[in-house]
Protein backbone atom coordinates (compact mmCIF):
# COMPACT_ATOMS: atom_id res chain seq x y z
CA UNK A 1 0.00 0.00 0.00
CA UNK A 2 1.43 3.33 -1.08
CA UNK A 3 -0.39 6.05 0.87
CA UNK A 4 -3.54 7.46 2.41
CA UNK A 5 -5.61 9.53 -0.05
CA UNK A 6 -8.02 12.33 0.77
CA UNK A 7 -10.85 13.94 -1.17
CA UNK A 8 -8.73 16.89 -2.34
CA UNK A 9 -6.41 14.49 -4.13
CA UNK A 10 -9.35 12.79 -5.84
CA UNK A 11 -10.69 16.19 -6.87
CA UNK A 12 -7.35 16.94 -8.51
CA UNK A 13 -7.79 13.81 -10.63
CA UNK A 14 -11.35 14.24 -11.76
CA UNK A 15 -12.61 17.81 -11.49
CA UNK A 16 -12.01 20.07 -14.47
CA UNK A 17 -9.13 22.48 -13.91
CA UNK A 18 -8.02 20.93 -10.61
CA UNK A 19 -5.21 18.56 -11.46
CA UNK A 20 -1.85 18.23 -13.03
CA UNK A 21 0.49 15.59 -14.35
CA UNK A 22 1.80 14.92 -10.83
CA UNK A 23 -1.64 13.84 -9.64
CA UNK A 24 -2.07 11.56 -12.64
CA UNK A 25 1.32 9.92 -12.09
CA UNK A 26 0.48 9.33 -8.44
CA UNK A 27 -2.92 7.88 -9.41
CA UNK A 28 -1.15 5.41 -11.68
CA UNK A 29 1.12 4.36 -8.80
CA UNK A 30 -1.93 3.96 -6.56
CA UNK A 31 -3.47 1.79 -9.28
CA UNK A 32 -0.48 -0.55 -9.00
CA UNK A 33 0.29 -0.34 -5.27
CA UNK A 34 -3.03 0.53 -3.62
CA UNK A 35 -3.99 3.16 -1.08
CA UNK A 36 -6.10 3.55 2.05
CA UNK A 37 -8.72 6.04 3.19
CA UNK A 38 -10.85 6.51 6.31
CA UNK A 39 -14.56 5.66 6.07
CA UNK A 40 -15.47 9.38 5.86
CA UNK A 41 -13.68 9.52 2.48
CA UNK A 42 -16.69 8.11 0.64
CA UNK A 43 -19.01 10.80 1.97
CA UNK A 44 -16.51 13.54 1.22
CA UNK A 45 -16.16 12.28 -2.35
CA UNK A 46 -19.92 12.10 -2.84
CA UNK A 47 -20.35 15.62 -1.48
CA UNK A 48 -17.53 17.00 -3.62
CA UNK A 49 -19.09 15.48 -6.76
CA UNK A 50 -22.59 16.67 -5.84
CA UNK A 51 -21.37 20.23 -5.26
CA UNK A 52 -19.42 20.15 -8.54
CA UNK A 53 -22.53 18.97 -10.35
CA UNK A 54 -24.67 21.68 -8.73
CA UNK A 55 -22.13 24.27 -9.88
CA UNK A 56 -22.28 22.83 -13.43
CA UNK A 57 -18.68 21.64 -13.29
CA UNK A 58 -19.85 18.06 -13.94
CA UNK A 59 -22.79 16.38 -15.60
CA UNK A 60 -24.70 13.51 -14.05
CA UNK A 61 -23.03 11.18 -16.57
CA UNK A 62 -19.57 12.48 -15.63
CA UNK A 63 -20.35 11.95 -11.95
CA UNK A 64 -21.25 8.34 -12.66
CA UNK A 65 -18.07 7.79 -14.67
CA UNK A 66 -15.95 9.24 -11.87
CA UNK A 67 -17.60 6.98 -9.30
CA UNK A 68 -17.05 3.97 -11.57
CA UNK A 69 -13.37 4.93 -11.93
CA UNK A 70 -13.00 5.28 -8.17
CA UNK A 71 -14.63 1.90 -7.60
CA UNK A 72 -11.97 0.37 -9.86
CA UNK A 73 -9.08 1.90 -7.88
CA UNK A 74 -7.54 -0.29 -5.16
CA UNK A 75 -8.39 2.00 -2.24
CA UNK A 76 -8.99 0.14 1.00
CA UNK A 77 -11.55 1.82 3.23
CA UNK A 78 -10.84 1.60 6.91
CA UNK A 79 -13.68 0.58 9.23
CA UNK A 80 -15.17 2.83 11.87
CA UNK A 81 -12.72 4.19 14.40
CA UNK A 82 -12.08 2.43 17.67
CA UNK A 83 -12.37 4.30 20.96
CA UNK A 84 -8.64 5.00 21.11
CA UNK A 85 -8.50 5.99 17.43
CA UNK A 86 -11.30 8.52 18.02
CA UNK A 87 -9.21 9.98 20.82
CA UNK A 88 -6.19 10.18 18.52
CA UNK A 89 -8.23 11.98 15.85
CA UNK A 90 -9.49 14.52 18.38
CA UNK A 91 -5.98 15.07 19.71
CA UNK A 92 -4.57 15.64 16.22
CA UNK A 93 -7.45 17.96 15.28
CA UNK A 94 -6.82 20.07 18.39
CA UNK A 95 -3.05 20.00 18.04
CA UNK A 96 -3.04 21.11 14.40
CA UNK A 97 -6.29 23.16 14.28
CA UNK A 98 -7.80 20.71 11.76
CA UNK A 99 -11.33 19.50 11.29
CA UNK A 100 -11.86 16.01 12.65
CA UNK A 101 -12.47 14.95 9.04
CA UNK A 102 -8.97 16.05 8.02
CA UNK A 103 -7.44 14.73 11.23
CA UNK A 104 -8.88 11.28 10.39
CA UNK A 105 -6.64 11.15 7.29
CA UNK A 106 -3.64 12.22 9.35
CA UNK A 107 -4.37 9.64 12.07
CA UNK A 108 -4.75 6.86 9.50
CA UNK A 109 -1.49 7.72 7.72
CA UNK A 110 0.33 7.79 11.06
CA UNK A 111 -1.24 4.52 12.23
CA UNK A 112 -0.42 2.70 8.99
CA UNK A 113 3.00 4.31 8.57
CA UNK A 114 2.10 5.59 5.11
CA UNK A 115 2.57 8.84 3.25
CA UNK A 116 -0.34 11.19 2.60
CA UNK A 117 -1.74 12.30 -0.76
CA UNK A 118 -3.52 15.61 -0.21
CA UNK A 119 -3.65 19.10 -1.65
CA UNK A 120 -5.11 20.57 1.54
CA UNK A 121 -2.52 23.05 2.80
CA UNK A 122 -3.39 22.76 6.50
CA UNK A 123 -3.35 18.98 6.33
CA UNK A 124 -0.03 19.03 4.45
CA UNK A 125 1.46 21.27 7.14
CA UNK A 126 0.21 18.96 9.91
CA UNK A 127 1.54 15.88 8.12
CA UNK A 128 4.93 17.51 7.72
CA UNK A 129 4.99 18.44 11.41
CA UNK A 130 4.20 14.81 12.28
CA UNK A 131 7.04 13.58 10.06
CA UNK A 132 4.87 12.01 7.35
CA UNK A 133 5.90 11.95 3.73
CA UNK A 134 3.72 13.90 1.31
CA UNK A 135 2.95 12.53 -2.12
Amino acid sequence: MLCVVDASFVGSLFLPGEGGSGSLALAQRIGREGAAAPAIWQLEILNMLLVAQRKSRLTLAMRGQILDSLDAMPIALEPALSHSQRGDVLHLAEKHALTTYDASYLELAMRLGLGLATLDLDLRKAAKTEGLSLL
